[in-house]
């Protein structure tokens, strides 16, 4: 009697969800469509600071996650044995405020993400003039200089949907390179979502090209000196390399400094970062500087591991500065991995 009951349970929920997809992918994404773009991401913002505060649960699973992501001296639920002076006690429970801000924050920048997104093929050049600000152009002019072809490393950080459309609307050549589609433990509502979205995405300034399938093209985009799109820390892929991320074992994919290395394109991290008037800051940080001394293949184990230690760090420091634009994308990872739809996440293999 008690697993029909979980069955049932189980199968409401899963009505449940599917409904709020549905009206989320379909009515709701139509309107936001037909809005002026300030109106539609005013709504997104509101969403964002309503759920966040009504979602209290998620918020608690997200702040205990962070706790143990970032170091124990400075977020500590437990205490070391050690009686703690009056002081000692003031700063980590301000500590733990800090940490409950940020995931309800994270929760607010997650559904502003998602809003953002049902409107980016709406977007054209003006409009994202407005919403995107770029920082540090110039690395990108001088890489394309090199006439090698440029990787744009992406992450998935903040608002990562936008950064392409904006490079895209600025008369850059961009291609992006992604994984096969994860849709074998999915429902139907969730085909119909990938369906609306690949339509959408059509619509963009943007190459999409998979790695199972296009790796051909993507040589040839960078020969052409043409913009190269790759998350490094994508969870589909069959390669990864284990460095060390806050002091904890962790799984980033090589592929970009393989093929930066074998091509000699030049690797530029790039992030986004949004501001409080629903604004972003597009951010490309100094090309990555390939370390081939201890290569002693393409796949050589010592060079992969130099190379990805030095990007694992770059980014475990845009997300101790920004960690708000990365929590909720971390658990969301953590619950798929845990559902069998993604191998594994940063963390586990």
């Amino acid at each position: 009697m008690s697993s029909l009951k979980l069955t049932l349970a189980q199968t409401l929920g899963n009505k449940l969800v599917d409904s709020g997809l549905w009206l989320f992918w379909f009515p709701f994404r139509r309107i936001m469509q037909m809005l002026p773009m300030d109106i539609s991401l005013g709504i997104g913002w509101l969403a964002g600071v309503v759920f966040s505060w009504i979602l209290f649960p998620l918020q608690k699973e997200i702040a205990d996650e962070l706790r143990e992501l970032f170091s124990k001296e400075k977020f500590s639920k437990e205490s070391s044995g050690k009686k703690e002076s009056s002081q000692e006690k003031k700063s980590t429970k301000k500590s733990r405020q800090k940490i409950s801000v940020i995931a309800r924050k994270s929760i607010q920048l997650d559904i502003q993400r998602r809003v953002e997104e049902l409107i980016l093929p709406c977007l054209n050049k003006e409009s994202i003039a407005r919403l995107v600000t770029i920082e540090g152009e110039e690395y990108l002019k001088q890489a394309a200089a090199q006439q090698q072809g440029t990787i744009i490393l992406l992450s998935h950080f903040g608002s990562f949907l936008t950064i392409l459309p904006a490079l895209g609307f600025k008369g850059y050549l961009v291609n992006q390179l992604g994984g096969t589609p994860t849709l074998k433990h999915h429902r139907g509502i969730h085909e119909q979502v990938f369906q609306v979205k690949k339509k959408d995405y059509a619509r963009l300034p943007v190459r999409f090209l998979r790695a199972d399938l296009h790796i051909k093209k993507l040589l040839q985009a960078l020969r052409k000196n043409e913009l190269v799109a790759i998350a490094f820390d994508g969870r589909v892929g069959r390669s990864w390399t284990e460095v060390n991320f806050f002091n904890r074992p962790a799984y980033f994919a090589p592929g970009p400094v393989r093929i930066a290395a074998k091509t000699g394109a030049v690797l530029l991290p790039t992030f986004i970062v949004r501001d409080r008037y629903n604004h972003h800051r597009l951010i490309f940080e100094a090309p990555v500087q390939i370390i081939k001394k201890s290569m002693q293949s393409e796949k050589g184990e010592d060079f992969l591991t130099e190379n990805m230690q030095g990007l694992a760090d770059l980014f475990a420091g845009k997300i101790a500065e920004h960690p708000e634009h990365f929590a909720m994308i971390m658990h969301i990872n953590k619950k798929r991995a845990a559902r069998g739809i993604i191998e594994q996440d940063i963390f586990n293999r």
